[in-house]
C-alpha cells in the first residue's frame, strides 16, 4: 500500500507541474445548440461522446454528456432510426444505477442525446489502473459496484412502458466499458444501444465477445440471464484482477467456461462465499444461473453481510479518489471553474 500511495503521489506531483507550466486545462469550447462542447470523452462506430456545459443565463452551468451521431449515421436512414430507438428506450429508464438520458434532440443534421454526466471513470479504466499498480480492487468495492449494477439491471429487466406493459429490456453489452463509477461513489450502467426489447434487437451491433454468455455468442435466444452472466464476468475480473476469457473468439467452444476458477484461487483475499456467487452467475446452463438480477444482488448483499464487508457509496468514492488521485484533482478543478461561470 505504501508503494501504491507513493506512485500516486508522484503522478500527482507531475500533473501539478504540467498545470503550473501553463498547459491548458480545457480546450476551446465548441458551440452546439444550447450546449458548449468542452472535450471529447469517447468515440464509437455510431456516435461520439462529449463532456459539455449547458448554456444558461443568470445561473450555474450544468455539466452533461452529449452523445451525438457521426456523419456516417446522419447519411444513413437505418442508423438514424437505430439511434432514435436507443434514445427513446433510454429515456424510459429512470434508476439510480442507470445513467439517465435527459434529452433527445437534433442540431442541424446531428442527432444527440444529453445524458447525466458522471465525473469518474469506467470500470475498464479501474481494472487497468489496478493492473498498473499490481493490485486487485478492494473486495468491498467490487461487491458494492456489482450489486449496484445488478440492481440497475433488475430494474431495466422489469421496466414497463407508460401503459404498464413490460418492455423486457435486455442490455446485451454489459462490460467494463459500460459501467461508470464516479469519484463521488455513484455507479451507473450506460449504453443500452444494442439492447433487445421484448426479445427483438433494436440494433444489429454486437457486444464484447469476452463478456458474452454462451447462448449469446452462439447467436441463440437471449434474455435477462445473459446480462447476469456478463455482469458475473465483470465481477470476477474485479475480484481476481485479470481477464476471465482473454482469448475468446466469436463462435468458439465454451468448454473452458464450465470450469471457471474460483476467484479466491487468483486472489486469496476473496472470501469463499463470494466464490459461490460468482460461479452461479457464470454458469454455462442458464437454468443454473440466478434467474433474475435481483436475486444476484440479494446474494451479493447476503455474502457481504456474512463476510462483514462494508457496502457504501462512501467506500466506493474513497477507492476511486485514491486510484485516480490525479484525475480526481483535475476533475474537481474543472467542475469548480464551471460552477463559477454564468452566462451573461
Amino acid at each position: 500500500m505504501v508503494a501504491i500511495l507513493a506512485n500516486l503521489a508522484a503522478l500527482l506531483r507531475r500533473s501539478k507541474k504540467r498545470r503550473a507550466s501553463g498547459v491548458a486545462m480545457e480546450p476551446t469550447a465548441v458551440a452546439f445548440g444550447r450546449y458548449l462542447l468542452l472535450d471529447r470523452i469517447d468515440v464509437g462506430g455510431m456516435a461520439e461522446v462529449w463532456r459539455a456545459r449547458e448554456s444558461r443565463r443568470g445561473g450555474p452551468s450544468r455539466v452533461v454528456a452529449i452523445k451525438r451521431t457521426l456523419p456516417l449515421v446522419q447519411e444513413d436512414a437505418e442508423l438514424t432510426t437505430l439511434f432514435l430507438a436507443e434514445g427513446a428506450l433510454a429515456m424510459q429508464l429512470h434508476h439510480p444505477h442507470i445513467a439517465e438520458v435527459v434529452e433527445l434532440n437534433r442540431v442541424g443534421q446531428s442527432l444527440y442525446m444529453a445524458l447525466e454526466y458522471v465525473a469518474g471513470r469506467d470500470l475498464a479504466a479501474v481494472l487497468k489502473r489496478c493492473q498498473q499498480l499490481r493490485v486487485c480492487a478492494p473486495t468491498s468495492f467490487a461487491c458494492t459496484v456489482a450489486a449496484a449494477c445488478a440492481e440497475g439491471l433488475a430494474y431495466a429487466h422489469a421496466a414497463t412502458d407508460q401503459a404498464g406493459r413490460p418492455l423486457q429490456v435486455f442490455h446485451q453489452d454489459i462490460s467494463p466499458r459500460n459501467i461508470m463509477v464516479g469519484y463521488s461513489g455513484e455507479v451507473k450502467l450506460i449504453d443500452f444501444g444494442i439492447a433487445r426489447v421484448g426479445g427483438h434487437a433494436i440494433s444489429d451491433r454486437k457486444g464484447k465477445v469476452g463478456y458474452m454468455s454462451p447462448e449469446q455468442r452462439k447467436g441463440g435466444y437471449v434474455d435477462k440471464r445473459s446480462d447476469i452472466f456478463a455482469l458475473g464476468v465483470c465481477f470476477y475480473e474485479l475480484l481476481a484482477g485479470e481477464r476471465l476469457f482473454p482469448q475468446r473468439s466469436r463462435g468458439s467452444s465454451d468448454s473452458a467456461t464450465a470450469s471457471v476458477p474460483a476467484p479466491s484461487l487468483r486472489n486469496p483475499a476473496v472470501p469463499r462465499p463470494l466464490d459461490a456467487v460468482i460461479l452461479k452467475a457464470t454458469a454455462v446452463d442458464v437454468e443454473e444461473r440466478y434467474q433474475c438480477a435481483g436475486d444476484f444482488a440479494d446474494a451479493l448483499r447476503e455474502a457481504m453481510g456474512t463476510c462483514e464487508l462494508p457496502c457504501s457509496s462512501a467506500g466506493v468514492a474513497e477507492t476511486m479518489q485514491r486510484l485516480f488521485a490525479v484525475e480526481f484533482a483535475t476533475e474537481r478543478e474543472r467542475f469548480q471553474a464551471l460552477q463559477g461561470q454564468k452566462e451573461g
